[in-house]
C-alpha cells in the first residue's frame, strides 16, 4: 500500500494537535489576584542627578482579547528646587513565562499614556521622556503568579507559554511543552 506525502503530513499534524492538547495546562487569574501581585512592587521610585520619578497606586487594566496587561498609575516627578509635578499614566506590559522559576511575569513595559498636571510644551516632552526611560530601563519584572509545587509534580512538562488572552475579565494563560 502506497502512502502519500499528504497523508503522512495529515497524520503528523493530527498527532501534534492531539499531543499538544493533551499536555496543556490553563491558569486563569482574575483582576483581584493580579492587583494584589502588582501592588507588591509599588510605589516604584528611581532617582538620578536630575530628580526622581515615582509611579504609585497601580490599578490593573485588562482589555478583552489583549496579550498585554495595563497598569494605570499615579506619577510624581520631583526635581531639585522645584515643586513636585503630579499626574497619571498608563503602562502596558507583556505577559511572559519563566520556565526555570515557573513564574508568569509582566515584562517589556511601555508607557501608553502620560498626563502631568499643569505641564505643557517642551517641558512636558522632557518629563514624558524621563518617565519612558525609567519605565523601559529600570522597571522591575513583576511576578504575577508562580505555579505551585503540586501543579509542577502533576505536570512537569510545562515549559512554554502557548496562549495569553483576556476573557470574561480574567487573564487566561495556557502552558504546554
Amino acid at each position: 500500500m502506497a502512502v502519500s506525502r499528504a497523508m503522512v503530513i495529515s497524520i503528523l499534524a493530527w498527532c501534534t494537535f492531539f499531543v499538544s492538547e493533551a499536555h496543556a495546562y490553563t491558569v486563569t487569574l482574575g483582576a483581584p489576584v493580579l492587583q494584589k501581585a502588582v501592588e507588591a512592587y509599588f510605589p516604584f521610585t528611581r532617582e538620578n542627578a536630575l530628580g526622581a520619578i515615582t509611579l504609585s497606586n497601580p490599578r490593573v487594566i485588562l482589555r478583552p482579547n489583549s496579550r498585554r496587561i495595563g497598569l494605570a498609575t499615579d506619577v510624581t516627578a520631583a526635581m531639585p528646587e522645584q515643586p513636585p509635578l503630579t499626574g497619571s499614566g498608563v503602562v502596558h506590559g507583556e505577559v511572559g513565562y519563566d520556565p526555570l522559576r515557573h513564574e508568569f511575569q509582566l515584562r517589556d513595559p511601555r508607557v501608553a499614556s502620560l498626563a502631568i498636571d499643569g505641564v505643557a510644551g517642551p517641558f512636558a516632552t522632557l518629563v514624558e521622556a524621563a518617565v519612558e526611560a525609567v519605565t523601559q530601563s529600570q522597571f522591575p519584572v513583576i511576578v504575577l503568579y508562580r505555579l505551585d509545587e503540586q501543579t509542577l509534580r502533576e505536570a512537569p512538562q510545562l515549559r512554554m507559554l502557548k496562549a495569553v488572552g483576556v476573557r470574561d475579565g480574567a487573564l487566561v494563560l495556557e502552558l504546554g511543552f
